[in-house]
């Protein structure tokens, strides 16, 4: 067993059928890597929809009581019995191409202790793509989506100026995310990959995070702060995000949840790069890219040597 599947889900089954339907058509063999749907007690049909896919997956579905937004506990219930040496996280609606777990493979395969962050086609697109830097998508583009065809869906949605939302800073600090000074920054759990030793060694999620936002940053800093962590931006490690209600809609909500979390974790993890975040908030700099703060107070700090 290569890689182990981990997709949380709550009351969502017709996007966990579609990002099941994706993974029945992956190019590596079926034997090396297996399914795992972590439901946060769901009251609709998805247990249905998961036995739907035993017979072609090697699927299992685990349930949890809904006690609230337990997403980290989700994962984790996931990651604690999974049988291969790598973890993909993907969320409920996300379609990875055909090729994706071979990419992820393919990529681990290279050196130890890395974490993979795939690429994925059309989260936020309409919302950010002006404040991230990214194209202006056709607004048609959720009609072109296939989970049959997830790759033959990107070639269109490209076509169509659809991107990831990072792209932006991608374009700004290059794809070689351990050059940054904050690589945990694009650390986002609906499509990342990393070794099953290396998940368990930082402690996994931390289940005290009971709402939308914090989780996947909290994994990510610890992540940074262990020994030999190489972080990449691997684009053939790609996918698409099906459009669909966002957990927290509101964007001024969703910043301020940001901003909150951030405030906890600088507490947390006293480190320069979580302090850095907090400036950008204290200068109303919204959305955060942190590492363009940080190459800006770079070239303001040679500058003020060059002027003594």
């Amino acid at each position: 067993m290569k890689i182990s599947v981990i997709i949380p889900t709550y009351n969502c089954s017709a996007l966990l059928a579609a990002s099941l339907r994706a993974l029945q058509r992956q190019t590596l063999p079926r034997g090396q890597f297996e399914v795992i749907v972590c439901d946060d007690g769901s009251s609709d049909d998805t247990a249905q929809v998961a036995a739907g896919f035993s017979g072609s997956l090697a699927l299992r579905y685990l349930w949890q009581a809904d006690q609230g937004f337990r997403a980290a506990t989700a994962r984790n219930l996931g990651a604690a019995q999974a049988q291969g040496d790598i973890l993909l996280f993907l969320d409920s609606g996300v379609l990875l191409a055909e090729t994706g777990l071979e990419a992820h493979c393919r990529r681990h395969a290279m050196r130890p202790r890395q974490i993979v962050i795939g690429y994925v086609y059309g989260y936020m697109a309409e919302a950010l793509h002006q404040a991230w830097g990214g194209p202006r998508p056709d607004p048609a583009w959720p009609g072109r989506i296939d989970a049959g065809q997830v790759e033959h869906s990107i070639a269109a949605l490209r076509a169509m100026q659809v991107a990831d939302v990072r792209e932006g800073r991608y374009l700004r600090h290059g794809d070689e995310l351990s050059a940054w000074a904050v690589p945990f920054d694009v650390f986002w759990t609906c499509h990342v990959s990393l070794e099953l030793a290396h998940f368990h060694e930082v402690g996994g999620f931390d289940d005290d995070f009971r709402q939308w936002g914090g989780e996947d940053f909290d994994l990510a800093v610890r992540l940074f702060n262990s020994r030999g962590a190489h972080w990449t931006l691997d684009r053939d490690c790609c996918s698409i995000h099906s459009p669909h209600q966002e957990e927290v809609a509101d964007h001024s909500r969703r910043e301020q949840r940001i901003a909150d979390t951030l405030r906890n974790l600088a507490a947390r993890y006293p480190q320069p790069q979580l302090r850095a975040y907090l400036e950008c908030l204290a200068e109303n700099r919204q959305p955060l890219d942190v590492n363009d703060y940080l190459s800006r107070c770079a070239r303001m700090h040679r500058q003020e040597i060059a002027i003594c």
